[in-house]
């Protein structure tokens, strides 16, 4: 059943600011999962007039989706992974391994809230707590009842409503739309139910029908969010981590949304190519002056091309094939090459430039600076974002948060990678003599992370030597001073 976005008497009702967006974040999330699905691609991909069906169904299956979105997404969100947790709660730092109780590690948990947060311009995370109350500390050893942290996309958290606090301001509630299974005989039933989060307090609605003129909305469940001092939690546990430094909660553009564009452009140009290339790659035979034959039931005979058949011609006949021009495909070619131009220079390929343009010191310098920007806003607003959620994650606990808590981004995230090339003209500078001690190396390995093995340069080192063999006996003398005879 679809329930109605518009009747402000309902929970399903979309927020005004979601409903704008709304399009463009389908489109995203059809791009980030590559057209799959049923029909998805024939939305982007419009028959042509008079195209036979089973044609149409075969340009579908001939056409490929780029992952070039995708691929940008997982870069950026590998870029600001790249931090350490800054004098976190103690039960939050117990709980990194499993920070949502599904098993991720705090690293993949912000990794996905990332790739979220960039692909519809803003995600919503909140942290949770086991319905019910302990009746002592050892139980909630046993139990691992503790907080854990949650990260719904954009298009999930439906609505919202804030209210103005000391010139802030605050959420007051806001409402999921919750999709759940439940079994249906031997398969199963899906059930779209309305999760409203306000402070303290959370309810669960149903919409139903049956039996009456106009939907309702009807409650299933309820519960209450108590702190660590028996009362109800004084704030809504829901945070808005955005993309970009728009004012509002759930407000924000979608910062990759040319490039979502530019992929759906690159779709369509490389499947008229693609068409277009094989239909010129067919040639299409033609005879003049054939010799007219006919089968016993007087009708014409088909001609068939083959190494084991002729053509019969009449006298200055002639047979050949005919190819279509192919003029205009190295335009639409470079047409295809044009976009994806445009696309790497919207994703990382921008953000640290191309590697193998010669570029002067001026240009590098901008954009070395650009880079360090862009990635220092997203890190500024990602340390926040994580230190909202310890500040809810201590009122569950009763810990007392301290006030540098949050996250250390690691410096190497400004810096453009290294490549091979690079390495190569600095030891060519040098005249081709070592430019790094073995130390040297080993702590720049350690500190980029390519060896988690050791947390010190001088446990490698112990390593190394206990790896060396001991050198062989050398060969004594007799007490005359001569060799030992063989």
């Amino acid at each position: 059943m679809v329930h109605s976005t518009t009747n402000p008497k309902l929970p399903s009702y979309v927020h005004p600011a979601l409903r704008e967006h709304q399009p463009d974040l389908d489109r995203a999330f059809d791009a980030y999962r590559r057209l799959r699905g049923e029909g998805v691609k024939a939305k982007y991909l419009p028959k042509e007039v008079e195209e036979p069906d089973d044609s149409y169904q075969s340009r579908l299956d001939r056409s490929v989706f780029p992952d070039f979105f995708r691929e940008a997404l997982a870069g950026y969100a590998g870029i600001l992974s790249e931090f350490t947790l800054s004098s976190p709660p103690a039960t939050f730092e117990a709980a990194t391994d499993d920070i949502d109780r599904e098993g991720n590690s705090i690293v993949a948990w912000l990794q996905r809230a990332d790739t979220l947060m960039l692909r519809d311009g803003g995600v919503w995370l909140r942290v949770e707590m086991p319905a019910g109350q302990a009746s002592s500390s050892a139980e909630e050893v046993i139990t691992d009842r503790r907080p854990y942290l949650v990260a719904n996309p954009r298009s999930q958290v439906i609505n919202w409503r804030t209210s103005v606090e000391d010139g802030r301001e605050q959420l007051e509630w806001v409402i999921v739309r919750e999709e759940d299974e439940e079994p249906d005989d031997f398969g199963v039933k899906i059930v779209v139910r309305y999760r409203m989060i306000g402070r303290g307090e959370w309810t669960l609605y149903e919409i139903q029908q049956e039996g009456k003129k106009e939907p309702e909305a009807v409650i299933v469940d309820d519960g209450v969010y108590l702190g660590a001092d028996q009362n109800p939690l004084p704030v809504c546990p829901v945070i808005w981590y955005r993309a970009d430094e728009g004012n509002g909660f759930g407000r924000g553009e979608l910062p990759m949304r040319q490039v979502v564009e530019h992929c759906f452009e690159h779709f369509l140009t490389r499947s008229d190519l693609n068409e277009k290339r094989r239909r010129c790659s067919m040639p299409v035979p033609w005879v003049k002056g054939r010799l007219a034959r006919t089968g016993p039931d007087g009708q014409p005979l088909r001609m068939a091309i083959g190494p084991n058949t002729i053509v019969e011609l009449d006298e200055n006949g002639n047979f050949g094939f005919a190819e279509p021009s192919a003029s205009s495909l190295s335009d639409q070619r470079q047409g295809v090459l044009d976009v994806e131009q445009l696309i790497r220079s919207q994703t990382l390929g921008f953000l640290y430039g191309e590697s193998g343009a010669v570029k002067t010191a001026t240009q590098a310098g901008m954009e070395g600076a650009q880079t360090e920007s862009a990635i220092k806003r997203l890190a500024l607003r990602k340390s926040s974002a994580m230190q909202q959620l310890m500040a809810i994650w201590c009122l569950f606990t009763g810990e007392t948060l301290d006030p540098g808590a949050g996250l250390s981004m690691s410096s190497t995230i400004f810096e453009r990678p290294m490549e091979a090339a690079d390495v190569d003209q600095l030891q060519k500078l040098a005249g081709g003599v070592e430019l790094m001690s073995q130390r040297s190396a080993i702590e720049e390995l350690i500190r980029r992370g390519k060896n988690r093995s050791v947390t010190s340069v001088d446990d490698e080192l112990q390593r190394l030597v206990a790896e060396t063999p001991e050198p062989a006996d050398e060969p004594g003398v007799n007490d005359f001073g001569a060799m030992p005879p063989e």
